[in-house]
């Protein structure tokens, strides 16, 4: 989870948290901004089994807690 919300080597999370998709991966230069389906499963995935196991608050101190917020936001954008 925490190498998903940027602790990688590029420092680039490969969560969208407008879309809540999964990137496809990492290039030399940073993120890969493809969205495949493949890598939204895997994103949602391992980030679901992370809210099960890590303790209360784990997951917001990696930045997934903005997630909902930031897409809350678009939506109302998108609705104005």
């Amino acid at each position: 989870a925490a190498w998903i919300c940027g602790r990688n080597d590029s420092g680039t999370a490969l969560l969208d948290p407008i879309s809540g998709g999964g990137f496809d991966g990492l290039q030399v230069d940073g993120v890969n901004r493809n969205q495949g389906g493949e890598s939204t499963i895997v994103v949602l995935s391992v980030l679901q089994v992370a809210h099960r196991l890590l303790p209360a608050g784990r997951l917001e101190s990696l930045g997934v807690g903005n997630v909902r917020s930031a897409q809350r936001e678009a939506a109302s954008a998108a609705s104005s």
